[in-house]
């Protein structure tokens, strides 16, 4: 009876050892990344930063993808202003400063929403430290979050990916706190899509960026 009291101890406290505790990732933040997106056999590197209000209702990211022999440097940004149901995109053009401009329906929503319902899926050794995965399929899209297991409310990449492409997001550095309201305000390249004077906006890299989202 002893030694069966003590296998119960010993499972029990292998069971709290080993057990992840979900993420609770705060839905105001403010990041800086780098991004990969992964499309056949093309791949784009890039840096940015991606931002979220939640009291305010405020989204916004923007990457820089790397010049290359094949490819030249490009930047993506889109705002979205739930306070305003509007949403801004800033993509190349011919004058490398094309804003695009479409109404918003509904409210903003979580970007970590999805971790509520998400599976553990083991851990992996990324960049010389142990991530924890949490993955959740919503449609035909996998969502993958990594954590470091001391600090699971903390973003350590973040994976999306369809049958199209994949984008691996790497979190430099995570800020919980709330973003400075300067950061959401309409760029200057902007203010002529806001008077309906451009055309309708596409979604940015067949979707990956996609509304409500950001």
């Amino acid at each position: 009876e002893r030694n069966m009291i003590r296998i119960i101890a010993f499972l029990s406290i292998l069971v709290l050892c080993t057990a992840q505790t979900r993420p609770n990732i705060p839905g105001t933040f403010s990041a800086t990344l780098g991004v990969e997106t992964h499309t056949g056999e093309t791949r784009f590197d890039g840096k940015g930063y991606w931002e979220r209000n939640m009291l305010t209702k405020m989204a916004v990211r923007n990457v820089t993808f790397s010049e290359d022999e094949q490819h030249m440097r490009e930047t993506y940004y889109r705002l979205e202003r739930y306070d305003e149901h509007e949403e801004y995109d800033i993509r190349p053009g011919p004058d490398r400063h094309h804003c695009s401009h479409q109404d918003l329906r509904g409210t903003i929503q979580d970007a970590w929403e999805w971790v509520s319902r998400a599976e553990y899926n083991g851990t992996v050794d990324f960049e010389h430290r142990t991530v924890a995965l949490w993955w959740l399929h919503v449609g035909d899209i996998l969502l993958e979050v990594g954590v470091d297991p001391d600090t699971p409310n903390v973003p350590v990449i973040l994976v999306e990916e369809s049958h199209m492409e994949k984008v691996l997001s790497i979190f430099y550095d995570f800020n919980p706190a709330t973003p400075p309201a300067r950061d959401f305000e309409i760029p200057r390249e902007c203010m002529q899509a806001s008077a309906g004077k451009a055309t309708p906006t596409r979604a940015l890299r067949a979707g990956r960026l996609r509304s409500g989202r950001l």
